[in-house]
């Protein structure tokens, strides 16, 4: 018999409550575990408690640690889960942000079915031992 497979984790950083609550809901709905953060050091936090198979990661967010600061801080380091950047900085280039070690750039407003089917892929990408197929349940 085959173990199921765990539900993926997903740490969302984004100083926005309603930002916050959306992706919650989003990849709730679709079966992830969802851990949520509104500044640089609560997100450092939950990556140490329970680190995560993706991050969704805001730019501009409260205090002196920014975005750009936890990118630094995961890249290059074995294990780092994916960071895929959902921001509405208009000065951030997708060029710029990938060699900062981002997977993708969304900009607010983004459309939620396109950012799930760039976690999938960002899951598939970081986890080769992660079986293929929908990192969330099917839809109909």
């Amino acid at each position: 018999m085959t173990p199921p497979r765990r539900r993926a984790r997903v740490l969302v950083v984004d100083d926005d409550p309603a930002i916050r609550e959306l992706l919650e809901a989003t990849f709730g709905h679709d079966e992830a575990e969802v851990s949520t953060a509104e500044d640089i050091e609560a997100a450092l936090g939950a990556l140490e408690a329970t680190p995560p198979d993706v991050v969704l990661l805001d730019l501009d967010l409260p205090g002196a640690l920014q975005g750009r600061d936890l990118l630094a801080h995961l890249r290059g380091r074995p294990g780092a889960p994916p960071c895929i950047v959902v921001s509405g900085s208009p000065d951030a280039t997708e060029e710029e942000l990938r060699a900062a070690g981002a997977q993708a750039l969304f900009r607010k407003p983004f459309r939620p079915l396109a950012l799930l089917d760039a976690v999938e892929a960002a899951l598939r990408a970081g986890a080769p031992d992660r079986p293929p197929g929908r990192a969330r349940g099917a839809r109909s």
